[in-house]
């Protein structure tokens, strides 16, 4: 669902600025952070047809030309396009080896206390051609020594904390 939604100024209820999103939420909110300008989300008309939402935000933006719309021509982004293989090292790199700040970490984890646990695979079966490919996969003696460990730790762990006795 792809959503073309209008930002409006609380005081005098002109349209500052026209988008296009399948989250205007999200978007709303970070054009708040970026411009410093408190916003109120106006008027928001909703397409099943990624194409249509297009047309309807360039008619939008020609038809009002609000200020913050710098480029009166509407993208459609880098939807359905993939990085050629010469450029995804180089993201990659540069994405990689950034540790999360303690403070990022607690609102992280903030935001998700409350909410349930991710299922993963519970109540689902694998097909059978990733079984035959799970089941083909080596452990090395490394990782099987590690794996030991790690479980030996978490026994001990479990014991110490447990308050069943007999």
């Amino acid at each position: 669902m792809y959503y073309v939604y209008y930002l409006l100024d609380p005081t005098t209820g002109n349209i500052l600025y026209i988008g296009r999103s399948s989250n205007p939420r999200s978007r709303h909110v970070a054009f708040s952070r970026r411009t410093g300008i408190t916003t109120v989300q106006g008027l928001m008309q909703r397409y099943s047809d990624f194409t249509a939402s297009c047309f309807a935000e360039h008619f939008a933006i020609a038809k009002h030309k609000p200020p913050f719309n710098k480029i009166p021509i509407s993208s459609t982004g880098f939807l359905n396009q993939r990085h050629p293989e010469e450029a995804k090292e180089p993201i990659s790199k540069k994405n990689k080896g950034h540790p999360t700040p303690p403070e990022m970490r607690a609102k992280i984890s903030a935001a998700l206390l409350g909410r349930p646990p991710t299922k993963g695979m519970t109540g689902k079966k694998h097909k059978p051609e990733t079984i035959q490919l799970l089941r083909g996969k080596a452990i090395s003696e490394e990782t099987r020594k590690r794996m030991s460990i790690s479980a030996k730790n978490r026994r001990k762990k479990n014991a110490a904390t447990s308050t069943f006795s007999l």
